[in-house]
Order: structure tokens, then C-alpha cells, then sequence
């Protein structure tokens, strides 16, 4: 998974929840459209269903 990827990378720190829960994942400006250049950046959109202790904190006792 693209995710898992750039995390053992170091090169992003999600929460440790979101890769698992990750529902769709895509790549998005000039990379999908096939126009990227030498200093073009990588534009990733996702969505994510969090897990039921972010949506309700006082489950896992925050609150």
C-alpha cells in the first residue's frame, strides 16, 4: 500500500490508525495527468473512515 510506503520512508507520520483505514486512495495533478515535470510534487486525495475511538473520544476514555 502506497501509504505503508511513505511511512517506513519516514517521509509522512499519520496517525497509526489511517493507513489501515484508508478506503480510497489516488493520485491527483500532473502526475495523473501526465504533465509532471523534474520539480513537480506527488498530489495524493484519499478517504479515510477514522476509527470509532477518533469519532468518539469518550469510548476510549478522553471525555
Amino acid at each position: 500500500m502506497l501509504l505503508k510506503k511513505l511511512v517506513d520512508k519516514g517521509l509522512i507520520s499519520p496517525p497509526d490508525w489511517l493507513p489501515l483505514n484508508t478506503q480510497y486512495l489516488t493520485m491527483m495533478g500532473s502526475v495523473a495527468y501526465g504533465v509532471k515535470g523534474s520539480a513537480s510534487d506527488v498530489d495524493l486525495y484519499g478517504i479515510v473512515i477514522p476509527t470509532k475511538e477518533v469519532l468518539f473520544p469518550h469510548l476510549s476514555g478522553e471525555i
